[in-house]
C-alpha cells in the first residue's frame, strides 16, 4: 500500500511539473532560453506549431540575452513584453542591437500555454528590420567615409603626379 501511495505521489508530482501548467511568462522564458542555446527540440515543445520551419528565425542573428517586462493577459492570449539583445553574424561587429517586441503566448486546451511563433514573428521582424537596417546603414556610412578618404588621397597623389609631369615637360 505504501508503494502504491509513493508511486501515485511521484506521478502526481511529475504531472504538476509539466509544461502544461507553466504560466505565460515561464513558457516565454523556457522557449527563448532553449532557442538561444540551440536546443530546437525543446524550443519547439513550447510552441503551438510542431512545424520546425515555423520555428526558425533569421539564421545570422544570435540572441545574446533577453529579459521580460509586463505580461498583458486577456483570456487565452498573453503578450509578454520582450527585450532582446542581438548580435548579427553578417557584420564584423561586437555591437549588440536592442529589440523590443511582444512574445505572443496562447493557451492550447490540450497542452497549456504555448508560444504563437507566427504572431511573435509578425511583431519581431519589423523591429529587426528597423534596428539592423540602422546598424547596417551606419556600417555602410563608415565604409563610404573611409573610401572617400582614401579616394581623396589617391586623387591628391594623382594631381601631384600630373603637376610634376607638367613642370618637367616645360
Amino acid at each position: 500500500m505504501r508503494t502504491l501511495f509513493f508511486v501515485l505521489f511521484v506521478a502526481f508530482l511529475f504531472a504538476g511539473c509539466s509544461s502544461k501548467s507553466l504560466a505565460p511568462g515561464s513558457v516565454a522564458d523556457e522557449f527563448w532560453s532553449a532557442y538561444r542555446d540551440g536546443r530546437m527540440d525543446v524550443a519547439k515543445s513550447y510552441t503551438l506549431s510542431e512545424d520546425p520551419k515555423k520555428l526558425k528565425l533569421i539564421k545570422k542573428i544570435e540572441i545574446v540575452r533577453y529579459r521580460f517586462g509586463e505580461i498583458k493577459k486577456e483570456g487565452d492570449i498573453a503578450d509578454v513584453e520582450t527585450t532582446m539583445y542581438l548580435k548579427s553574424r553578417l557584420f564584423n561587429t561586437t555591437e549588440q542591437v536592442r529589440v523590443d517586441f511582444d512574445t505572443r503566448v496562447v493557451r492550447d486546451p490540450d497542452r497549456g500555454w504555448r508560444v504563437d511563433m507566427a504572431e511573435t514573428k509578425r511583431r519581431l521582424y519589423p523591429q529587426l528590420a528597423r534596428k539592423f537596417g540602422a546598424a547596417f546603414g551606419k556600417d555602410i556610412m563608415t565604409i563610404f567615409k573611409e573610401g572617400i578618404g582614401n579616394f581623396g588621397k589617391i586623387l591628391e597623389q594623382l594631381l601631384q603626379g600630373l603637376q610634376k609631369g607638367a613642370q618637367e615637360g616645360r
